[in-house]
């Protein structure tokens, strides 16, 4: 037709817009390269050498991970050992032990509200030895002393669900010491070992873990997370 319309006895069908795609719930969002950022703190206690008892110690960190299959991390955690003493018959030492570690870590397996984790890295742990006498003068007695070691971490653990967004941390790590030193006090000809760290240090630990970016580690009520390759 001259006008450009519909030919006559022909009925135009209006376009229908596609419906709108619907939007991902929280925890069914797409997870392929949803970067996540754990804020950590914990306690725990673990024996560091013979007649230490189990020794507390309290620490923080953080992990940023990939929101994927395996949900790989890696995590950067600090922890303060509470100081302990030993005795010799002339000499108390008290011991403090400073450490950090870097955590490259996987999710192994998970339910709907547990996970069980692995970690494998390694850090330093710098200890403090500080001995000191009630019977004996100060200059027969050495000062303190402090020496950085180098130090292997293992991990595994589980996250339980709490709230969203925070999980209750629950972890038994083994951190090993390649390098063996002992204080003694040494007494004319004789020494007699006062602090020996062990080389093989286990620990049980015990934390919480808020997700402050990213997905969190368990998908809110009715939503499912995708755990896609």
């Amino acid at each position: 037709p001259p006008d450009g319309g519909a030919p006559p006895g022909a009925v135009e069908t209006p376009r229908v817009p596609p419906p709108p795609a619907d939007r991902p719930r929280e925890g069914e969002r797409s997870a392929r390269s949803a970067l996540v950022l754990d804020i950590t703190t914990f306690g725990g206690v673990g024996p560091v050498a013979a007649g230490s008892g189990p020794v507390p110690r309290v620490g923080a960190g953080a992990a940023v991970g990939v929101a994927s299959r395996f949900r790989p991390s890696i995590g950067l955690l600090f922890a303060g050992a509470f100081a302990f003493d030993r005795d010799s018959e002339l000499v108390t030492a008290s011991t403090s032990i400073l450490s950090a570690r870097m955590l490259p870590g996987l999710e192994l397996a998970r339910s709907e509200h547990f996970t069980l984790d692995v970690a494998l890295g390694g850090g330093v742990d710098v200890i403090t030895v500080d001995p000191r006498s009630e019977s004996l003068p100060r200059s027969a007695v050495a000062g303190a002393s402090t020496r950085w070691s180098p130090v292997g971490t293992a991990m595994i653990g589980t996250r339980i669900d709490v709230v969203p967004r925070v999980v209750f941390l629950v972890a038994a790590t083994v951190d090993v010491d390649p390098i063996r030193r002992s204080y003694v006090v040494a007494r004319g000809g004789a020494a007699e070992s006062l602090v020996g760290p062990w080389a093989v240090r286990p620990a049980l630990v015990l934390g919480f873990a808020f997700t402050a970016l990213g997905p969190p580690t368990f998908a809110s009520a009715g939503a499912t997370e995708p755990r896609t390759p």
